[in-house]
């Protein structure tokens, strides 16, 4: 059996599958680190928008009454896309579709209080789901590209 962050991770990926239902080149996965180039000379080349999901920490059990432990597991989440138009930069319009692809595939769905992954797990009430990087400036600028990034909270109850 793999850790338990492990397991959610893998869940929420299952779950953005499900709910974005992205088609090839456009990916889900779990990963541990990005393995795609942003410019030309890199290979393999980033093709379509990706989503990885990434464990990040986890607790150990908090006891919240005498019988009943909470235990808080969390994810960190990366949205990419690279611009492949022939302007400069990636116009302001193709920039806010991302945005807004992001908060409403990835960002409301997995901080909706009824969310329920692995039967037990819950996004966490303490410490809300919060988009840390709207978008990254660097690589917007050095790479022609869209970069996201969103912690997120969940925690289950035994």
């Amino acid at each position: 059996m793999a850790a338990r962050v492990i397991e959610v991770a893998d869940a929420v990926v299952a779950f953005l599958q499900a709910s974005w239902v992205p088609v090839a080149p456009d990916l889900v996965e779990r990963v541990y680190g990005a393995e795609f180039g942003l410019t030309v000379g890199y290979e393999p080349l980033l093709a379509g928008r990706r989503l990885m999901v990434y464990p990040a920490t986890y607790e150990h059990p908090n006891l919240e009454t005498r019988t009943i432990y909470r235990k808080e597991f969390v994810l960190k989440v990366c949205g990419v896309e690279r611009y492949t138009g022939d302007e400069a930069l990636p116009p302001k319009e193709w920039m806010d579709d991302r945005v807004e692809w992001f908060e409403k595939k990835v960002f409301l769905p997995l901080r909706n209080q009824n969310l329920v992954v692995l039967t037990s797990l819950i996004p966490s009430l303490e410490n809300p789901a919060t988009v840390d990087e709207v978008y990254d400036i660097a690589k917007y600028f050095e790479n022609k590209t869209f970069w996201t990034t969103g912690t997120f909270s969940f925690q289950e109850f035994t």
